[in-house]
């Protein structure tokens, strides 16, 4: 095979496997919701238009809205939040806007670790609700946002090991905190 066939084969995987341009629909543009908590403030939440977990799953049925499984979260904690959320680190997974999360650090959580799944559009969305919340965030908040807890980015254990110090006082021992 001259180097002219391989050049032309290599290329043909581009266009087989390439996705025309038009393939997936325009990302939406992020929307916002209001949400006012129990005790009065008001969350401005930033809902993410697109990401791309949804080319797995139907685009259709993502982001543009506030779950109420969110906002269901979020009235368990307020209904409960002295034996819950005062004092206590908080871990919310598949967070999305992170209104479950944001509310408890208002009502007391020592700490709390806002995740999602692993993409960056999806993690700054999280951040920005938590800065657009710190006018109604006591000054104690100690709330952050990264990426999941999977394996596959190398801070699970880490995280973990972190909740682990927090919730028992010691540190783990390295078998009981596999991710």
């Amino acid at each position: 095979m001259s180097s002219d066939e391989a050049d032309v084969l290599d290329g043909i995987g581009d266009i087989i496997f390439k996705e025309p341009s038009d393939y997936y629909p325009p990302p939406k543009p992020a929307t916002y919701e209001s949400k006012t908590l129990q005790t009065g403030e008001v969350l401005q939440l930033r809902l993410v238009g697109h990401s791309p977990l949804w080319r797995i799953i139907d685009a259709s049925s993502q982001g543009h809205h506030l779950w109420n499984g969110a906002q269901v979260v979020t009235d368990y904690l307020y209904d409960r939040a002295r034996e819950l959320v005062q004092g206590r680190t908080i871990l919310e997974l598949g967070a999305g806007a992170g209104l479950p999360s944001i509310a408890a650090a208002i009502w007391g959580a020592k700490q709390v670790l806002v995740t999602d799944y692993p993409d960056e559009d999806l993690v700054e969305n999280m951040q920005m609700n938590i800065d657009a919340a710190k006018d109604v965030l006591p000054r104690s908040a100690n709330i952050v946002a990264k990426v999941s807890l999977s394996s596959n980015n190398g801070i699970g254990n880490r995280m973990l090991r972190f909740l682990f110090r927090d919730m028992y006082g010691v540190p783990p021992r390295n078998h009981c905190c596999r991710v």
